[in-house]
């Protein structure tokens, strides 16, 4: 089965979503970042980690404040 990770990243908040190859949600996280940007994305992704482990995944990131996050995981 093959993931897809949505990650939002906006001025003050991170939303993320995981949807399974028939695009039944999986996972999904809205919280407030605090300018903790990478530290709360981490932090949500190791949340679903039970669902992701072991699985392909392809990852998006949008948002305000998503382009140095997407930057810095290349």
């Amino acid at each position: 089965m093959s993931l897809k990770i949505g990650i939002d990243v906006g001025s003050t908040t991170v939303k993320v979503v995981v949807l399974d190859d028939q695009n039944q949600l999986l996972f999904r996280s809205y919280e407030r970042h605090l300018s903790m940007v990478r530290e709360k994305t981490c932090e949500l992704l190791r949340r679903a980690e039970p669902i992701l482990k072991g699985q392909q995944v392809k990852a998006v990131i949008t948002g305000s404040a998503g382009l140095g996050l997407a930057k810095s995981a290349n």
